[in-house]
């Protein structure tokens, strides 16, 4: 579908990526001008914030809607380790599909496996936009939106259920801490209108 291949092998080696193309001519390499300033400090300060907005909202709204703490009990455990599964296992896959199937339809994109995480790869040149969007789209369908649907269900779901997937969602935003740095590094660093693109494991624009 769209050209996504799921890789049978594991990524161990940026040379797994790379195409014979020579499509990094004429092309820039975005960097980071050899500071943490510009992508590390951001992307924790940013996440850090969508973290703890969330937690205080989250926890606010659980003591409005007069949930007790839970009770840690043989319950609670199974349905934490239930959903906390999904979120190790499930969705991390889940979050690079999205990823993938955002770049453009006719494009290459390879799905790799590397130490317990994926990673997506597609060479394909898009607007800055469209990697800002690219980049986003995990954090808001994964994070933003479950943590709204979250907070319509939160009168029917028990206290145990209000915690776990309060944390849960909590998860899902801090899995997008490196998306956040790439969209800051885009957005600090790409030309309005510039294309975008992957070359192993670095990151190029083309005016």
């Amino acid at each position: 579908m769209r050209n996504i291949v799921f890789s049978k092998e594991r990524f161990t080696d940026e040379s797994q990526l790379k195409s014979e193309n020579n499509i990094i001519d004429n092309a820039t390499e975005v960097v980071e001008a050899g500071s943490l300033m510009h992508r590390l400090l951001p992307e924790v300060i940013i996440t850090a914030a969508f973290i703890t907005v969330a937690l205080f909202i989250g926890h606010f709204i659980i003591k409005l809607n007069g949930k007790a703490a839970p009770e840690t009990n043989i319950k609670f455990a199974v349905e934490a380790i239930g959903v906390f599964a999904m979120c190790f296992l499930l969705f991390p896959y889940i979050h690079e599909f999205i990823h993938a199937i955002l770049y453009p339809a006719k494009a290459d994109k390879t799905v790799w496996k590397r130490q317990g995480s994926y990673l997506v790869y597609c060479e394909a040149e898009a607007s800055r936009r469209r990697m800002v969007l690219i980049l986003a789209m995990p954090l808001i369908v994964l994070g933003l939106l479950p943590f709204v649907v979250w907070m319509a269900v939160l009168p029917v779901l028990s206290a145990e259920m209000a915690y776990i997937l309060l944390v849960a969602d909590i998860y899902m935003i801090f899995i997008c801490i490196s998306d956040i740095g790439a969209i800051w590094v885009t957005l600090r660093f790409v030309p309005n209108d510039a294309k975008v693109f992957s070359y192993g494991l670095k990151y190029y624009y083309k005016q």
